[in-house]
């Protein structure tokens, strides 16, 4: 996994549930990343149909769109660990409509608070205020 030297490189996926009829955007682009703008320089995403909109997602946070090659899930190393965390409060069988908004946000809130040897043993959330802190820009996380 490549090193992280600045907040504002997103990685964006997708978690499919059971039945393959339900997922979660592990970065719901635009709604999380808006207030972020300041830090918001290139959602990186794969090639799936739920990010068609990747124009708008640009447009909206006047940030550079990637998108991973295909197959090449190492290009997103960062989001394929967190979806892995993820799993382990959600297994692939799992059906994503019996989930509630507010166990998504636990989970959420469980991952954010969790410390990460990438960010020095610091959690997601700490290093996050931290890189923000300079720009001024007020977090919701």
């Amino acid at each position: 996994m490549a090193a992280k030297r600045r907040v504002g490189d997103w990685e964006c996926d997708t978690i499919v549930g059971g039945g393959q009829k339900q997922a979660l955007v592990t970065a719901a682009v635009v709604g999380q990343l808006k207030p972020l703008k300041a830090l918001a320089h290139t959602p990186t995403m794969d090639n799936g149909t739920e990010f068609a909109a990747h124009e708008q997602i640009a447009a909206r946070l006047s940030a550079d769109t990637y998108f991973a090659h295909t197959y090449a899930s190492w290009e997103r190393g960062l989001r394929e660990r967190v979806n892995e965390l993820v799993r382990q409060h959600y297994a692939k069988s799992c059906r994503f409509d019996t989930i509630t908004d507010d166990e998504v946000e636990w989970v959420m809130d469980q991952l954010n608070n969790r410390p990460r040897k990438l960010f020095g043993f610091r959690t997601p959330r700490e290093a996050m205020l931290e890189s923000a802190r300079p720009m001024g820009v007020a977090l919701r996380i």
